[in-house]
């Protein structure tokens, strides 16, 4: 009798301790897909927010600026002979950029390794991996992502950095990476905001319908689908900021 009592408590620890282990595991998985899960809403949020300008929004490459430019190079990541086809590639292209010789791409393509941390350039590199093997559902998380950029404090300096610094520059002196390609190229330069005397009427004009519609230059995007009222309001106030005179 003594022996079965032993017997059974063996078995019942034994069955414990296996059950334990199971639910250990199970957690350990759930926390690794939650962990997952939360890597790639950062790195779509991310990337709506410093990507989508040349990359398109699904990441076809047909952003705003990209597509105004009949010569600007493909900018599809879903291209299967993109170049780029590994996590630590993806990754030194965002750091570098353009501006290494050692990384061969376009010298529009701006360095993020000073503005963007460690973690958030690994985000953005999930991010664009999970694009590449699972793309409808990334689209989808993407788009979601995008509408809900948040408002802040500094919503309009963000904006500007993430929207408005490839052509007008980092102050607003209109020598962005592209215009430098749009100089060489003997096309209309973005316009130096520093010495803009425009009303905010005006401006928000220019920001929503693009500068073709108001006989400006037809480099300069529509903003109206991409950025909501109170986004563009908060960009012109940062604008506003940046003037010399």
């Amino acid at each position: 009798m003594k022996k079965n009592t032993n017997l059974f408590f063996s078995l019942t620890l034994s069955a414990i301790v296996s059950g334990a282990g199971m639910t250990a595991v199970k957690n350990s998985y759930a926390d690794e897909q939650e962990s997952s899960q939360n890597e790639a809403i950062r790195g779509a949020f991310l990337f709506g927010k410093y990507c989508t300008l040349c990359h398109g929004e699904d990441g076809l490459g047909e952003g705003v600026l990209s597509m105004r430019l009949g010569t600007y190079p493909s900018t599809n990541l879903l291209d299967p002979d993109h170049r780029f086809k590994t996590k630590e590639r993806i990754k030194s292209a965002i750091i570098e950029g353009g501006s290494s010789d050692g990384i061969d791409l376009h010298e529009s393509m701006p360095p993020y390794g000073a503005e963007l941390s460690e973690s958030d350039i690994d985000a953005v590199a999930s991010f664009i991996s999970y694009l590449r093997s699972e793309t409808e559902p990334a689209i989808t998380l993407l788009r979601q992502k995008i509408t809900l950029i948040p408002l802040r404090r500094t919503a309009g300096r963000d904006l500007f950095k993430s929207h408005c610094v490839l052509c007008h520059g980092q102050k607003g002196l209109g020598d962005g990476r592209m215009a430098r390609m749009l100089k060489a190229k003997k096309l209309t330069p973005p316009a130096n905001l520093t010495l803009s005397r425009l009303p905010d009427e005006s401006l928000f004009e220019i920001i929503s319908k693009g500068g073709a519609a108001v006989g400006r230059s037809s480099f300069m995007p529509t903003w109206e689908e991409q950025l909501t009222v109170r986004q563009r309001k908060a960009i012109i106030k940062y604008i506003k900021s940046l003037r010399t005179y």
